[in-house]
């Protein structure tokens, strides 16, 4: 009887066991990824796109769009309905959206144009019309008009650049401040 029973216990593991390695091996086969560059797209149009980008091993932005179409022998992603994500070291999340902008898959830079709005974590909102993120030089620029605004101020004025890693804005011209509650 305890010889029977070992058998029926040792059939039991081997059959859990090849049922377990059976389960990985189509779990593996059915999560395959398909690469591609953006140079295999060749004028074709994706619908729904996100990209993101890394830095120092943690998520810096994520860059989602209805759909992107590579421009003609470049690099370059023509995006409608922009959504970027941008994310600093203290946690702060600044949302930015347009009617549309490109990416620049070797440069990693990236405009937006068309009734363009930043909200940065409930504490401002900025509004223009075209902006410019250049991977680079970490800016983010306009030569256009913007309105800034705050529960504290509101700014605006013709063109401006934010250096990302200092946070410093500097406006080029026109500028028009409101200060709310401040005591000069």
């Amino acid at each position: 009887m305890k010889r029977h029973l070992r058998v029926l216990l040792f059939a039991f593991v081997a059959l859990s066991i090849a049922g377990l390695i059976a389960t990985v091996f189509v779990s593996f086969k059915l999560k395959r990824v398909y690469e591609f560059s953006v140079s295999d797209m060749d004028g074709a149009t994706l619908k729904k796109v996100r990209y993101s980008g890394t830095r120092d091993g943690r998520r810096e932005w994520e860059l989602e769009a209805d759909s992107a179409t590579r421009l003609e022998a470049s690099d370059q992603l023509l995006l409608k309905n922009v959504r970027l994500v941008y994310y600093t070291k203290d946690g702060i999340r600044y949302t930015l959206k347009g009617r549309e902008g490109t990416y620049g898959t070797g440069s990693g830079d990236i405009t937006v144009r068309g009734d363009v709005t930043v909200v940065s974590d409930g504490d401002f909102t900025l509004e223009t019309d075209y902006l410019m993120y250049s991977s680079r030089a970490r800016t983010v620029t306009t030569d256009r008009r913007f309105r800034l605004t705050s529960d504290r101020m509101d700014v605006t004025g013709v063109g401006f650049m934010m250096e990302i890693d200092t946070e410093r804005l500097n406006v080029l011209k026109d500028v028009r401040t409101v200060l709310k509650d401040a005591v000069i």
